[in-house]
């Protein structure tokens, strides 16, 4: 929030969907829910949809778990009969609690990168944090930043914490940069460098 303004999870998770959805649409996409792993559904299958049709989505309540890494593997099964190059755009507040061995926790992320890779998967990950706790964090850092993407927690308390707008602003070029294949792999090894000249011993590469 700004000042002494503020607004719930949902509320921000939203206005940040509807500023990226008209920049989006010109593409097929899918769109997810991530909940607990008997409860996440499909709001739309992989295709084209309209801005409006995009705007009706709305995210579900927090507070439930979140089936993560075993969830993007076997949706990287499905998205690879597609194409091989995704965008993948994560709006979340918590880390994997929901998947199964060796998908499962904090350390879930590295298996899940990988089998990606092994699936020929061109793939960056953008992902907003809402609220996430410091572990959580550096896991995300790590997945967007090695695939060239961008991660950002709002809601941390954090001096350095960005605002909504600067957010959005910087997901939207990204998003935009997508239609050119070597204006969106410059930009991605740009991002991919930025990260790994800050990278410590054992961080993803």
């Amino acid at each position: 929030g700004s000042g002494n303004i503020l607004r719930n999870k949902n509320q921000i998770a939203t206005e940040i969907w509807d500023s990226i959805v008209d920049h989006i649409c010109p593409m097929p996409l899918t769109v997810r829910t991530i909940t607990e792993r008997n409860y996440s559904e499909t709001l739309q299958s992989i295709g084209m949809y309209s801005a409006s049709q995009l705007k009706k989505n709305r995210f579900t309540a927090d507070g439930g778990g979140t089936y993560l890494w075993e969830f993007l593997v076997k949706q990287g099964s499905e998205l690879i009969k597609s194409a091989e190059k995704w965008m993948f755009v994560l709006i979340s507040d918590g880390m994997d609690n929901e998947s199964s061995a060796p998908y499962d926790g904090y350390e879930g992320f590295r298996p899940c990168v990988e089998a990606l890779q092994g699936m020929n998967i061109d793939t960056e990950f953008h992902i907003i944090g809402l609220g996430l706790p410091g572990g959580a964090c550096e896991v995300f850092r790590q997945v967007s930043g090695s695939t060239g993407g961008l991660f950002y927690n709002l809601g941390s308390g954090d001096e350095d914490e960005k605002s909504v707008d600067e957010v959005v602003e910087n997901l939207i070029i990204a998003i935009d940069e997508a239609v050119d294949p070597a204006l969106r792999a410059r930009s991605r090894r740009r991002r991919q460098a930025e990260y790994l000249e800050g990278c410590g011993d054992g961080d993803l590469k």
